[in-house]
């Protein structure tokens, strides 16, 4: 499993991303994570923004990627892959079987 992380500046934007993932079959499953300050370098300057941190957790994370990179709404959205690895339990069998169905 991979999680891709990637942030929004709006709540409307992280739910309709996260909603339009689970929905195109990219992710059984986004967290977002509100209220998370972010300072960052952007355009010859230093930026302070509250943003919402959105995990994303898929089996395709080159598919995620390129959906992002189409329907984000920044011009330059992060985009980051995490490891992750599901141990033998009920959670792993929801994920795979959102795969599997998601698939056919």
């Amino acid at each position: 499993m991979k999680i891709v992380m990637t942030t929004v500046s709006k709540l409307d934007e992280a739910e309709l991303l996260s909603r339009s993932l689970v929905d195109n079959g990219y992710s059984p499953c986004v967290n977002m994570i509100e209220n998370v300050s972010s300072v960052y370098f952007w355009k010859g300057k230093i930026t302070r923004d509250q943003e919402i941190i959105l995990l994303i957790k898929t089996d395709i994370p080159e598919n995620v990627k390129q959906f992002i990179e189409k329907e984000h709404p920044y011009e330059t959205p992060e985009i980051i892959f995490l490891e992750g690895e599901i141990p033998d339990s009920p959670y792993g069998t929801w994920f795979n079987e959102y795969f599997s169905v998601n698939r056919q």
